[in-house]
C-alpha cells in the first residue's frame, strides 16, 4: 500500500472516512466536542487559521484488533461500538486528531442530535477577529426552508468556482448587489479551503515499527487529553494473532 499523502484536501479526507479508509483505535476516548466547538473549527478553517496535524498508522495486515468507525449520526451520550475484526488492507488508524476529523465528518456527511450543519453564506467576514466571522450552525432542515442563506456543507462544496456567479444569481437574485457579492466571495472561500487547498497535514507512524513502540506513540500523542498507559491500551485493544499452523 502506498504511503499516506502528507497534505490532503479536507473534502477528500472526509470522503475517505465515508468509505471506511480511516478508523479509530478502540481506546480512543469518546467524541466530546459540542456543537459550538465544531462551528468554531469551521470558522477557523474559513479564516485560514492552522488547525494542527494528524497522526496515522497502517497496521500490519495480519493484525486483528478492536477499532471504531467514525460516527455518522452522533447523539449525545452515545457509546460507539468497537469492532473486533481484521482491518481492511486500505485502512489507516488515526492515532491523533480524532475530535477534529470526527467534527469535519459530521459537518459534511453526518448529524448531531438529529441536526445537520449549515453554512450561512451571507456571513459577514469583516467582524472582529475574536468573533466568529463565518456562521455555521447545526439546524433542523425545517428551520432552513424559509431562509435560503443557510446551505448544507456538502451542497456548497460541490460547486465549481466558475459556476458561482450563476448559482448566486439563480438562488439569491432578489438580494441587493452588495449581499450577492458577499455571498459569492464566501462561497469562493469555502470551496478554496475545503475542496481545493490541501489544508490537512498528515504524519504517518514509521512502517515496520514494533507494536509496543506504536502503543507508546499513541500514549504520548494523546497525553494532552485522557491520560492513558500502555497497559490500558493493550488491555482495551485485545490484539489477536492470526495462527495458520494446525493445532
Amino acid at each position: 500500500m502506498p504511503k499516506i499523502k502528507t497534505n490532503q484536501r479536507i473534502y477528500d479526507v472526509v470522503d475517505s472516512i465515508r468509505h471506511d479508509e480511516y478508523r479509530l483505535p478502540s481506546i480512543q476516548r469518546s467524541f466530546v466536542w459540542e456543537e459550538e466547538r465544531i462551528c468554531k473549527l469551521m470558522d477557523s478553517i474559513m479564516n485560514d487559521y492552522p488547525i494542527g496535524s494528524f497522526l496515522a498508522w497502517k497496521p500490519p495486515e495480519n493484525l486483528k484488533l478492536r477499532t471504531k468507525k467514525f460516527i455518522e449520526d452522533f447523539k449525545t451520550a452515545m457509546r460507539p461500538i468497537s469492532d473486533e475484526e481484521q482491518i481492511p488492507p486500505y485502512c489507516y488508524l488515526i492515532l491523533d486528531g480524532q475530535q477534529r476529523l470526527q467534527s469535519l465528518y459530521l459537518g459534511f456527511f453526518g448529524s448531531y442530535d438529529g441536526k445537520r450543519l449549515y453554512f450561512k453564506v451571507d456571513s459577514n467576514p469583516e467582524k472582529e477577529p475574536e468573533d466568529l466571522r463565518y456562521e455555521f450552525r447545526f439546524l433542523d432542515p425545517e428551520v432552513t426552508r424559509f431562509n435560503p442563506h443557510w446551505l448544507r456543507l456538502k451542497e456548497v462544496v460541490k460547486l465549481k468556482i466558475k459556476d458561482i456567479p450563476e448559482f448566486v444569481e439563480t438562488r439569491f437574485g432578489s438580494d441587493v448587489h452588495e449581499i450577492k457579492k458577499r455571498i459569492a466571495q464566501n462561497l469562493g472561500q469555502f470551496i478554496q479551503v475545503f475542496n481545493i487547498s490541501e489544508k490537512l497535514s498528515f504524519q504517518e507512524v514509521e512502517e515496520g515499527l514494533d507494536y509496543n513502540d506504536v502503543l507508546e506513540v499513541f500514549v504520548r500523542a494523546n497525553s494532552g487529553g485522557m491520560i492513558l498507559t500502555k497497559s490500558d491500551l493493550v488491555f482495551s485493544t485485545i490484539v489477536l494473532k492470526v495462527w495458520t499452523a494446525p493445532l
